[in-house]
């Protein structure tokens, strides 16, 4: 029983450790190939065609980057979105699936090699997302 015990927290250490890796290198892909970042923030639970776009350049781009934790939330989608984020090079998106928040629930859903990952915003990224709404 105590060999099924260990074997378990192997795994799940060896599978934290490994999303982990996966949410720094997802950071890195979007640092080191975006020249743009687009924060859309919705109007009353709309969408896209009915949001204020928010660009932002250069090292505001690694700042946004640095808003999302590396703690995990313990589900997806489960307040429904307040808007999304859009990183782009020479104007075209660079991710597949698109990057949504919600500001009240305090996460940040995306995907990336495949794999769907929900994690927390910062005090700071939160600040910053009000902040925009509130404008």
């Amino acid at each position: 029983m105590k060999k099924i015990v260990y074997l378990f927290l192997i795994f799940l250490l060896t599978f934290l450790n490994c999303a982990s890796i996966q949410i720094s290198e997802w950071k890195s892909f979007l640092y080191e190939n975006s020249d743009k970042c687009e924060i859309y923030i919705y109007h009353e639970w709309s969408n896209r065609k009915n949001a204020d776009v928010y660009p932002f350049y250069g090292n505001d781009i690694k700042q946004i980057i640095s808003f999302i934790s590396k703690k995990s939330t313990a589900g997806f989608f489960k307040c429904g979105s307040t808007g999304e984020i859009d990183f782009l090079k020479n104007g075209i998106s660079i991710l597949e699936e698109k990057i949504f928040f919600n500001i009240d629930c305090e996460y940040i859903v995306f995907k990336f090699n495949s794999i769907l990952y929900s994690q927390y915003i910062t005090k700071n990224g939160l600040d910053f997302l009000k902040q925009l709404k509130i404008e």
